[in-house]
């Protein structure tokens, strides 16, 4: 029998399991899960993850660990909504890696020789290394109005899903690509792109392509551009004459190699930046999502905020909720040559 197919969004569940715990008013899970089952009946997914903890577990029992499988489809539905917003779950072939391990990298290229017969054999001697990925934390604080939060409407679970969406994917991408990100030790890694010398863009946007597969030295066959939406349109039109470069806002593809966007991708009014990645040379480790909600917390509404700053905002006397998004990530592209980038891509 298999399982039956949503026809919701991507995300929704997540959403509508955020709107619960919001309208909840901080009486905790208990009072979450009986709006959950007025709202969308005893048996939906929100329910059954929002449920009163199980009783101790058992061999016997097939259904104790439901609950956290449903829990695990809902955070996985969040992440799949995201491959429409971020960059990072669009690129499906990066080495996915576990956190706090070693795992073996390659930092330089082995090269093959001929060898004649009865002569004896050149050794090839490649570059290798250990790389251990520490858990770093994206986090995404999203303060939205609690008449909101109560609407049980889809306009409202559209709402919460997309500004949910965004948060994350932005602060995401952002991260992985802009090169001004040199990371902050414990705190954040850096760029794929930080340290690199960028070419300078020509203004011709077939040029510019040639130019960074000229100086790219990974593998094509798993090589991905990734660029802004707005430079992306810019390409497709000033390359619409040409057979081997399909691209618009969503991405597209240029002579056989995948293009994909990202409204984190840094852009100035000197263009936008291209980069092209050797996606299997790419670490990734992504340890999944947590959310939290508070209507009770004082935050700074700064995306800079420091330690003991007084202009603080009550979320209880504005009538906000406020949704903490929490993404365990961390990356780094070890081999040289893998990542090329070129700035001031203005067509």
């Amino acid at each position: 029998m298999t399982a039956p197919v949503s026809i919701l969004a991507k995300g929704t569940q997540f959403a509508r399991l955020a709107i619960c715990l919001g309208r909840a008013r901080g009486e905790g899970l208990p009072a979450a899960l009986q709006i959950a089952e007025a709202t969308y009946g005893a048996n939906s997914q929100v329910a059954t993850v929002l449920r009163a903890a199980v009783a101790e577990g058992t061999t016997d029992d097939s259904v104790w660990a439901s609950p956290l499988a449903e829990a695990q489809i809902i955070a996985n539905d969040f992440l799949e909504a995201t491959r429409t917003r971020s960059v990072l779950s669009k690129l499906t072939e990066l080495r996915r890696v576990p956190t706090k391990t070693a795992v073996p990298v390659q930092t330089g290229r082995a090269t093959a020789y001929w060898a004649g017969q009865g002569a004896p054999k050149p050794l090839s001697k490649g570059s290798l290394d250990t790389v251990t990925l520490e858990p770093r934390k994206v986090v995404g604080i999203v303060p939205l109005s609690r008449d909101l939060v109560r609407l049980s409407n889809g306009t409202a679970e559209t709402l919460v899903r997309r500004d949910l969406l965004n948060g994350n994917a932005a602060l995401a991408d952002g991260s992985f690509l802009d090169p001004a990100n040199v990371g902050v030790a414990g705190v954040q890694p850096p760029s794929v792109t930080a340290g690199l010398t960028p070419l300078a863009g020509s203004g011709n946007p077939l040029t510019d392509l040639e130019a960074a597969i000229d100086a790219y030295a990974g593998d094509l066959e798993t090589a991905a551009f990734i660029t802004d939406p707005l430079t992306a349109v810019q390409i497709g039109l000033r390359s619409s004459g040409s057979n081997a470069v399909v691209v618009g806002a969503r991405g597209g593809e240029a002579v056989g190699i995948p293009v994909f966007t990202s409204s984190g991708s840094p852009r100035s009014t000197s263009g936008g930046q291209i980069v092209l990645l050797d996606q299997a040379a790419v670490l990734m480790a992504d340890e999944g999502i947590r959310l939290d909600v508070s209507e009770q917390a004082a935050l700074q509404f700064d995306d800079a905020p420091s330690a003991g700053a007084q202009a603080l905002v009550s979320l209880w006397q504005n009538n906000l909720v406020a949704f903490l998004i929490e993404r365990r990530l961390n990356w780094a592209a070890p081999l040289a040559g893998t990542v090329v980038v070129l700035n001031g891509a203005l067509y």
